[in-house]
Formats: structure tokens, C-alpha cells, sequence
């Protein structure tokens, strides 16, 4: 809403960290390095996300590690 939160300690700090999101369309994106835009997902997409890399087509993982390395891979 072009406000910053009181809560934030300085204003150069938060316009820094927000730089790196954009808004396409309505829906948030974080920009990548590598290239791609990465969609910020909500609770109920991100624990579908969580859900189908854990048990679905993906494949069983080995651990914790290699469960958020598939996530942020997806």
C-alpha cells in the first residue's frame, strides 16, 4: 500500500529486502538469480507442494536436507 511497517528498523533496510519481490498479475514472485521468477506459494499451495514432493510422484526422500533441496528445486 506504499506504507513501510513501523515495526521495520530502518526504511533502507526494508526497501532492499522488498526489491526483490514483484507482483505480476496479482501474484508474488521473488526474483531469482539463476533466471526464472520463483512464485511465493500460500499455506494451503505450499503444504501441496510439501506433500507431493514427499510421498507422490517425486519419490520417497532421505532426509530433511534432500526434502528442501526438491522443494526449492520444484
Amino acid at each position: 500500500n506504499g506504507t513501510i511497517p513501523k515495526e521495520e528498523k530502518s526504511d533502507r533496510a526494508f526497501r532492499m529486502r522488498v526489491s526483490r519481490f514483484v507482483m505480476i498479475q496479482g501474484v508474488l514472485y521473488k526474483k531469482s538469480m539463476a533466471g526464472p521468477y520463483l512464485r511465493c506459494l500460500e499455506g494451503d499451495e505450499a503444504m501441496e507442494v510439501l506433500k507431493d514432493i514427499h510421498e507422490g510422484d517425486y519419490g520417497n526422500h532421505t532426509g530433511g536436507r534432500s526434502l528442501c533441496s526438491k522443494v526449492l528445486r520444484t
